[in-house]
């Protein structure tokens, strides 16, 4: 700014100089106008580069601070999913095997009050009580009633292609009673978690 300032005065000085009838020519104005043109671009252009550096910076930083908000935002949002995900998986976790133990600890409760009611009722000591203790649990449908074949019972269920000895877990959605040949004579085959009779 002040070198625009001094171009101006000393452009001014020459004119001044120029009209009172000193030696200035028409070449020295051309020579100082030119001059004073060279002054005058050189600051408009160092003052245009320092805002558009200023400006640049701000329109930078803006841009990388929405640029870095948007990735922080986006880790964030993986990080909770992950954390939904796992909560999800030890939830499950935890409810199958609540499931699983309730399930076992209800069919054991079902056989000691069976076992209890037949003691009652017939007066047998609890060793022959146990051999008269059904495959299927009292309740059943089938409970009271001997299936053909000679392998004994064993159970499915209405989807699977496995049958299962009673209480496993898998029996929880449907209970299907079957005599063990029928049983494979259907291509069922034995499951793997409850080890039914073969």
């Amino acid at each position: 700014m002040k070198k625009l300032l001094f171009v101006g005065v000393f452009c001014l000085f020459l004119l001044t100089a120029a009209g009172c009838g000193n030696r200035f020519t028409a070449e020295d104005l051309a020579l100082a106008r030119e001059e004073a043109y060279h002054n005058g671009y050189q600051c408009g252009y160092e003052t245009g580069a320092e805002e558009s550096r200023a400006e640049g910076y701000a329109s930078g930083f803006s841009d990388g601070q929405a640029e870095g908000y948007s990735a922080g935002l986006a880790e964030q949002q993986e990080a909770l999913l992950q954390e939904a995900g796992d909560s999800y998986q030890q939830g499950y976790e935890s409810g199958y095997g609540d499931g699983y133990a309730k399930q076992e600890s209800d069919a054991a409760a079902a056989a000691s009050a069976y076992v209890s009611n037949v003691r009652e009722r017939t007066g047998a000591s609890s060793g022959k009580v146990q051999q008269l203790v059904p495959t299927a649990p009292a309740g059943d449908g089938d409970a009271g009633r001997s299936l053909p074949g000679t392998g004994g019972t064993v159970y499915v269920t209405k989807s699977g292609k496995k049958y299962h000895a009673d209480g496993c877990a898998y029996l929880s959605s449907s209970k299907i009673a079957i005599a063990l040949d029928d049983a494979k004579a259907k291509g069922y085959t034995p499951c793997s978690k409850c080890n039914p009779p073969k």
